[in-house]
């Protein structure tokens, strides 16, 4: 009788988890690229469109370390699609992302989020290696202990050479 109702309850368990999980995947199916972010989401952030291992072009004058990214390079934050893993989780309080670069002598804020699919320009105003990689996290704000940041890992490259 015991074992019964073990196996019993596993099975309801196994059949509700699945129930979730259909849901989940549906609602992230008809979440149109332009909501709004809210808690408990699932994101990706996107370099130049790129969720990993994107380039930044950089302009460097002459024989310098230093220089400015060219325009037309963006950010964005979208609803994750197949094949991206370690997604961005805006936790239990996040209602904006904000897009921070981390690189060698370089630490700045980028862009703030509140809508996925939105794009930002890549701030042409900072001065960047002209070689070398960072990160740029895309952190939920406010930030909660369930929220998780999404890293994208950049390499900078000197186009004036």
């Amino acid at each position: 009788m015991r074992r019964t109702k073990t196996v019993r309850l596993a099975s309801v368990c196994v059949a509700a988890l699945g129930m979730v999980l259909s849901a989940g995947g549906s609602a992230w199916a008809g979440l149109p690229a332009s909501s709004s972010i809210r808690p408990h989401q699932f994101f990706v952030g996107t370099v130049n469109g790129v969720p990993t291992d994107a380039v930044v072009d950089v302009l460097c004058p002459g024989p310098s370390d230093h220089g400015h990214a060219l325009s037309g390079q963006t950010l964005q934050v979208d609803p994750p699609g197949s094949g991206v893993a370690n997604l961005g989780f805006t936790g239990s309080r996040g209602k904006s992302i904000v897009a921070n670069l981390a690189a060698a002598g370089v630490t700045a804020s980028l862009a703030r989020f509140t809508h996925y699919g939105s794009a930002a320009p890549f701030p042409t105003s900072l001065t960047l290696p002209c070689s070398g990689q960072g990160v740029v996290s895309f952190d939920p704000i406010p930030n909660s202990p369930t929220a998780r940041a999404f890293d994208v890992t950049v390499t900078f490259v000197n186009l004036g050479v």
